[in-house]
């Protein structure tokens, strides 16, 4: 005889913080509870594909930071596609717990004390004993919640820490996953070993390249430098757009070198990288590369113009509007929207015509305005798009 089905009454999900007090610079644990009150068995779905669920926290009294971003202040924000699924199985009367990390997906202001009011909503999956095929039902989870953060006395954070450095070692995937978030997104100096650790490993040296970036120490600047060598192209490319982010002057020739020895799509992020890092100096030898034969290293140096603050570049850029390649012209037109919160967006240089036109009013525009127009950096734009008319 089957089974009977589980009903809405016997599946509960609620989310919790693990704890109601923390430290500012403490990793916040908020815990998914799925009770199975049912009299069977039931599969709780632990899948998690960031780029087709809602964000599931929000913090009502909070700002979301904001990282630099290298390709302009125009760009189209990318999607973020990661996935791990699985159905547990939870007996009667057991619960599934699942932990996350506030802020994983979205990165909160939580750098005051206070008292913070969170709202978690998600849909939680419940399968039959058929498997993935025997769906019983979604059901949600929705709880409100409030976290109180107050500073730390000495010695409390870095105890806070020793739980999640430790499970660096778990050889549970969930768990060690948990750690690496939580030690790498927000770390204080006292994780540099922890974090320098990981960037030694080629299977974490990836997940690190975040921790290394929020250290911005100039140990772990050093090894962001060393990982722009690693075979691995995706390794590369992360530590050339960390050290861009971070934007230290002490690395222009370290980033200027691996530009000119890599090739292909890492020498391209190496000179938009080189464009923050380098300001003015960077300038000439991008101003070369934006008029290259080679597409895909003009359309990076017309970007990483765009990232130098600089009043010169505004007439590299404009005379690259009339580049045969419309991608060029596009990178190069956003680019001259970052330096200056003038302009349309790229689209408008697609067409050959549309061009000549963007590339005749820009022409003018600075030759009334070159001496006295504002220059902008990449860390400075506007809060929305209308604010770059």
């Amino acid at each position: 005889m089957a089974a009977p089905a589980a009903q809405a009454q016997d599946i509960t999900a609620r989310f919790y913080p693990e704890k109601q007090e923390y430290l500012v610079g403490e990793p916040i644990v908020i815990v998914l509870e799925v009770a199975n009150d049912s009299s069977h068995d039931v599969g709780i779905s632990d899948e998690h594909c960031d780029g087709l669920h809602p964000k599931q926290f929000q913090v009502t009294n909070a700002q979301l930071k904001t990282e630099i971003g290298l390709y302009g202040c125009a760009a189209w924000g990318g999607v973020a596609w990661s996935c791990a699924s699985g159905a547990r199985n939870t007996a009667p009367g057991a619960k599934f717990e699942q932990r996350w990390l506030l802020g994983q997906e979205e990165s909160f202001d939580l750098s005051q004390p206070g008292v913070y009011h969170v709202k978690a909503s998600r849909q939680v999956r419940v399968y039959g004993p058929g498997g993935f095929q025997d769906v019983i039902g979604d059901f949600d989870a929705d709880s409100e919640f409030d976290i109180v953060i107050r500073e730390a006395k000495e010695g409390e954070l870095e105890a806070a820490y020793v739980p999640f450095v430790a499970d660096l070692a778990s050889t549970d995937y969930g768990t060690k996953g948990l750690a690496i978030s939580a030690v790498t997104q927000n770390p204080p100096a006292f994780l540099e070993n922890a974090i320098l650790r990981l960037a030694a490993k080629p299977g974490t040296a990836y997940q690190s390249i975040d921790g290394l970036k929020r250290l911005g120490t100039p140990t772990a600047r050093a090894k962001l430098i060393e990982l722009e060598s690693a075979d691995d192209e995706g390794i590369r490319q992360q530590a050339i757009q960390a050290l861009g982010q971070i934007g230290n002057s002490e690395d222009c020739d370290a980033i200027l070198s691996t530009a000119a020895r890599n090739k292909e799509y890492t020498q391209g992020q190496a000179y938009v990288a080189a464009g923050r890092i380098c300001g003015e100096k960077a300038v000439p030898a991008l101003a070369v590369l934006s008029a290259s034969a080679d597409q895909q290293l003009a359309r990076a140096a017309a970007t990483g113009l765009g990232n130098t603050g600089s009043r010169e570049a505004v007439a590299i850029l404009i005379s690259v509007l009339v580049n045969s390649d419309a991608y060029v012209r596009r990178e190069a037109l956003g680019a001259l929207c970052t330096l200056t919160h003038h302009g349309s967006r790229p689209e408008g240089v697609g067409d050959a015509t549309n061009a000549s036109q963007a590339y005749n009013e820009w022409r003018n525009w600075w030759a009334m305005n070159s001496q006295t127009a504002t220059i902008y950096g990449p860390d400075e734009c506007p809060a929305t798009q209308s604010d770059q008319q």
